[in-house]
């Protein structure tokens, strides 16, 4: 079975002016759980703006300024579990969990 599509409907958006943001994933560290993340976002974006989100794991020397447009999944330990924060840098969006 298919669980990511149990319980999330998405439906398609057209003339989405911020597609860029979506066209990729940076990853520094992963875990289960960013993993299961990182599938369910690229099914949404897929599914709502109708393109393709790539996942690159390590890029090299990517820091959280001077960032790539894209969506970049930050490890933070400081952060409770289950936990995440969410805000946009530069022209990137930061995930930290």
């Amino acid at each position: 079975m298919e669980y990511e599509k149990a319980w999330l409907k998405y439906h398609k958006l057209c003339n989405y002016e911020d597609c860029t943001f979506f066209g990729c994933i940076y990853v520094k560290e992963s875990d289960l759980v960013i993993e299961t993340a990182i599938k369910e976002l690229q099914l949404a974006v897929k599914e709502i703006l109708g393109i393709d989100c790539e996942s690159i794991h390590n890029p090299n020397g990517q820091e959280e300024c001077n960032m790539n447009s894209g969506i970049y999944f930050v490890a933070d330990q400081s952060i409770q579990k289950e936990g995440y924060h969410i805000y946009g840098k530069d022209q990137a969006i930061v995930i930290r969990a």
